[in-house]
């Protein structure tokens, strides 16, 4: 998977994880787009459409990357360790896991 993809992630008002991964895709300087629950852009989502594209209930943030669903946050954050741990990502330190 390519870091350097654009992630799309689905986000909520209030939410301390999507802010969390906010902050990670800053922190990384990764390409990304946030699509927000009732925003007033375009390109933004109502709950009737989020539990349409993900049918089984989930929680927020999920993001995507590349097209392919990595899941939330935690997932997220793992993904950010194996490429720091194989030399794709600088080693930063993080203060918001």
């Amino acid at each position: 998977m390519k870091l350097s993809a654009v992630t799309v992630f689905f986000s909520k008002p209030k939410c301390p994880y999507c802010d969390k991964l906010e902050a990670l895709l800053q922190e990384y300087e990764l390409p990304y787009v946030k699509l927000s629950l009732g925003g007033d852009r375009n390109y933004d989502f109502t709950r009737e459409q989020f539990d349409a594209f993900f049918p089984h209930g989930t929680t927020f943030p999920q993001a995507f990357i590349g097209g392919d669903h990595i899941g939330g946050f935690t997932e997220f954050a793992k993904l950010i360790d194996e490429a720091q741990a194989q030399g794709l990502l600088p080693s930063k330190r993080r203060a918001i896991t």
